[in-house]
Order: C-alpha cells, then sequence, then structure tokens
C-alpha cells in the first residue's frame, strides 16, 4: 500500500519545517505566500536562511515578488545589502511586471476604444447624427459598459434608450 503524508506548513512551527537553511528559507515562502499583505520581519528571516548569490535565492525572491502581497520597495529595502546580483534580479522582475500591466492597461484601452468606434457607427447608422456629449460619453466609457450598450442598441427603440435600459441592470 502506497500512501502520501500531507502537511499544512502553515501550522508547523518554524523550527520543524527544515534543518538546512535553504529549504527551511523556501518553505517559509511558500508558507507567507498567500496569508496577506508580508512585513519586513518575515522577508528579513527568509533573507537570513537562504544562500546568498545562489540561483535559489535569484528564484526564492522572484517567487516572493511575483506571489506576495508586499509592497516591492519593502522586498527591495530587505535585500538591498545582499549584493548587486539579486537587486539586478529584482530590478528586472519589477521591469518586467511593470511592462507586463503596461500591455495589459494598453489592451484594456485598445478594447474599450474597438468597442466604443462599433457602438458609435452602430449607433449612427441606427438613430442618425449622434450628439457630441452621447459620442463623449461612450469613448469614456469601460469596456463592461460599452457591452452593455452594444447589447441594447439592437432592440432600443431610441438613442436614449439604449442608456436608459442599462442604467437599470
Amino acid at each position: 500500500v502506497t500512501g502520501y503524508l500531507l502537511l499544512d506548513l502553515g501550522r508547523m512551527p518554524e523550527d520543524q519545517l527544515a534543518c538546512n537553511p535553504d529549504l527551511k528559507g523556501g518553505l517559509l515562502a511558500l508558507v507567507y505566500a498567500y496569508r496577506g499583505p508580508v512585513g519586513g520581519r518575515v522577508l528579513y528571516r527568509i533573507r537570513e536562511l537562504v544562500s546568498e548569490g545562489t540561483a535559489f535565492e535569484r528564484q526564492t525572491y522572484r517567487y516572493i515578488l511575483d506571489t506576495f502581497d508586499t509592497d516591492p520597495d519593502t522586498l527591495l529595502a530587505t535585500v538591498e545589502t545582499k549584493g548587486a546580483a539579486i537587486m539586478g534580479s529584482l530590478a528586472e522582475a519589477l521591469i518586467s511586471r511593470g511592462r507586463s500591466e503596461d500591455r495589459a492597461e494598453g489592451e484594456a484601452k485598445g478594447k474599450a476604444r474597438g468597442r466604443a468606434s462599433i457602438l458609435l457607427r452602430l449607433l449612427e447608422r441606427k438613430f442618425g447624427r449622434v450628439p457630441s456629449a452621447v459620442r463623449k460619453r461612450v469613448r469614456s466609457a469601460p469596456v463592461h459598459e460599452l457591452d452593455a450598450w452594444l447589447d441594447a442598441v439592437l432592440d432600443a427603440p431610441t438613442l436614449e434608450a439604449v442608456f436608459e435600459d442599462t442604467a437599470r441592470h
């Protein structure tokens, strides 16, 4: 009979996690990963345990940066005396995260602009000239609102009804 032992690391005292400092530091990172905001005390403890200058150190800090609900400045302050290599690695991760967030924001704006353009075209086709106030409202609306108006334009008897029907939902 083969069995598995499943342990809740979060309930184990730190001194029982592991004897190897690197392993203990990595397990601590796992323990705190989804507990909410993580402060400097936990980060300093992990820093004390994980061997400096190793690939494991870089992976651990990258995991913390990607997973922990913590301020990047707090993490950077915690490891700033660890050496240029780890700081460079974290800086690259922060830049990469920023680029991803910027890209996602750009994609969302692009989707909104595209939907707004389609909605304005449909409104003009169905109701004639669209007042500038309506154009402005459509161009500044979030995607979920634009989607609701796109659905409403098909059945709405008047231009005003497109926007009134969605306000009630």
